[in-house]
């Protein structure tokens, strides 16, 4: 008996709009946004340097959204957005840990939006967005850098891990983080994460157009669990080449399968995927077929 696949597919995007650039050359939010539903279709969204408040077609068109009031203070009203279609719940988490007794964004506020994501009652992830930016003295005419988006990551650390151990968490962490590691960086490694894009290296970000030195600064960065229902992965701008026309950076997408470890046998019975590699045929308990395993 040929076993059936289940499939409840869900694709997550991160992308920087670079709002406040974008402002100075007459290029709204709303003509990024017709840009990313056009050419991406997704169905959660970790937004960097997007517009606060957001755009109202947004809202209208049924999206839900989380961001700190305000975006990032002392900046013209942009900031990190997490923002899902109407099928799915959201919720802003400002705190975490035992007690709730941690506070978030607290370090370089506006910079780390985080959100619980369920689809009804069920638990998709929690979500981080995550904007980190090389930071100089106002007051140094040099305009030294004060320290290093890497650095930054590090003083972090603590939300991750609070919200890591803040219950059964499943994680996506994405946006822009400004540095082009080589590997996970130092302060997720003990978080049991992945990086579905360490082999690909798509470059995201080109500042001065097609021909200057590209770099990969935006990334998504998934627990195994998620990271082991991916059925998809695409960015850059090898992939998404007319990003350039809305930004100086190129999306990252990934499409997850909630159901990959889920198949129906004919009868409907709905079997789990063993969880042994090797195994390749799964007895369904009702109609005792023996069925096969894709």
């Amino acid at each position: 008996m040929k076993m059936l696949k289940q499939q409840r597919l869900i694709k997550i995007i991160t992308f920087n709009m670079n709002t406040w650039q974008n402002r100075k050359k007459k290029c709204s939010n709303e003509t990024i946004l017709t840009w990313i539903m056009e050419n991406l279709c997704p169905d959660i969204m970790i937004l960097t340097e997007a517009a606060i408040p957001v755009p109202e077609s947004l809202i209208d068109a049924g999206w839900i959204v989380v961001h700190r009031p305000g975006g990032v203070p002392g900046r013209s009203g942009w900031g990190t957005v997490i923002a899902v279609r109407s099928s799915f719940n959201i919720r802003h988490i400002t705190t975490a840990g035992v007690r709730a007794a941690h506070a978030l964004d607290t370090n370089f506020p506006g910079h780390l939006t985080a959100a619980d994501i369920t689809l009804g009652d069920e638990y998709i992830a929690t979500a981080v967005g995550l904007h980190l930016r090389y930071r100089y003295n106002k007051n140094d005419k040099s305009r030294k850098w004060i320290d290093t988006a890497e650095n930054d990551l590090a003083t972090m650390k603590p939300d991750f891990q609070q919200i890591f151990n803040n219950g059964e968490r499943r994680l996506i962490v994405a946006g822009d983080f400004n540095y082009q590691f080589l590997t996970m960086p130092f302060a997720l490694w003990d978080l049991n994460l992945v990086d579905p894009f360490s082999t690909l290296y798509p470059y995201t970000f080109q500042q001065f157009g097609p021909n200057s030195q590209p770099f990969k600064l935006d990334y998504i960065i998934l627990d195994r669990h998620l990271g082991n229902k991916i059925v998809e992965r695409k960015g850059g701008f090898k992939d998404f080449p007319t990003s350039r026309s809305v930004s100086d950076h190129a999306p990252l997408l990934v499409t997850i399968d909630l159901d990959f470890d889920v198949l129906t046998c004919s009868c409907g019975s709905k079997l789990r995927r063993p969880t042994d590699s090797f195994a390749s045929r799964l007895r369904c308990p009702k109609c005792v077929n023996v069925l096969k395993v894709a």
